[in-house]
């Protein structure tokens, strides 16, 4: 087919994939930037040249982490609040998503419009409010408030109403009429269906939780209950900043969220080109 093509659009092509390969490269040097300083010396961090191969490989970084603080400790605790985040945005969005697209009942556009109307306003704004209430129901430092309070996303719902709307009522009027009941439709018709927007989801609240600075910072106390980004701004004093430790840490809080990638790519593709496309790609 490239054979066929004029000098012109051949032209168009290889600019494309020399833009396509610019913005690549652009997004991937402070990775790689982040990789090389957690194997330096701590003087050769910020050499200028940047010196992205270490003349000197100090591969104790990393365990220098582990004995200096109980790293391990709190990447199992973001780990967890990650993940009980995810699960319970993934429920409670699939769930209005399917109310608010696939049931009649008065209210449900003005519903929806004040579920997305709450993202004009910025989460600062609450702080103060959200931080009384919890005070009040003796949920301070606990990893439980930090679950709750992020367990739902007007984002998440509007992501799965969009692709809930593209999806025919054909197969929801059809297990209707053979009796299935609505929890039935929700778990063994919508849920299925909407894997793939579930996993683009699922990946972009897992990670802004696992670089979630904030709320930890505000409503965690103690230091056994502290996240990965409160481990890695203690490597940060006043005087002096350990910066080749804290780009150790975060290549190991990196980890997971590859992995996550890597194993739902295909899904958060498709997911992403559902709600792109406004429409389901069959």
């Amino acid at each position: 087919m490239h054979a066929a093509m004029t000098p012109r659009a051949k032209l168009a092509l290889v600019g494309k994939y020399l833009l396509l390969t610019a913005l690549t490269l652009t997004t991937l040097i402070p990775f790689l930037w982040m990789l090389s300083s957690s194997l330096k010396y701590e003087t050769e961090v910020f050499t200028i040249p940047i010196q992205w191969i270490p003349s000197r490989f100090k591969w104790n970084n990393y365990s220098v982490l582990f004995e200096r603080m109980p790293f391990d400790q709190y990447f199992l605790n973001t780990l967890k609040i990650a993940l009980s985040v995810t699960a319970t945005q993934l429920l409670f969005c699939s769930m209005a998503a399917f109310s608010l697209t696939k049931l009649r009942y008065p209210g449900r556009n003005g519903i929806l419009l004040l579920f997305l109307s709450t993202l004009m306003v910025p989460s600062q704004v609450m702080l103060i409010s959200q931080y009384l209430m919890v005070s009040d129901m003796r949920l301070l430092d606990t990893h439980l408030v930090l679950v709750l309070l992020n367990a739902f996303s007007p984002f998440g719902i509007f992501m799965m109403v969009q692709f809930y709307k593209a999806m025919s009522n054909d197969m929801l009027e059809a297990a209707r009429i053979d009796g299935a009941n609505l929890l039935q439709q929700y778990l063994y018709i919508m849920l299925p269906i909407g894997r793939s927007a579930l996993a683009a989801l699922g990946v972009l609240v897992f990670i802004t939780q696992m670089n979630d600075f904030m709320n930890p910072m505000i409503y965690l106390n103690s230091a056994d209950k502290r996240t990965i980004t409160l481990a890695i701004r203690a490597l940060s004093g006043r005087y002096f900043t350990e910066t080749a430790l804290q780009m150790a840490g975060s290549v190991c809080a990196l980890i997971p969220m590859v992995a996550l990638f890597l194993t739902a790519q295909k899904h958060i593709i498709n997911g992403l080109a559902v709600n792109g496309g406004g429409g389901i790609k069959g």
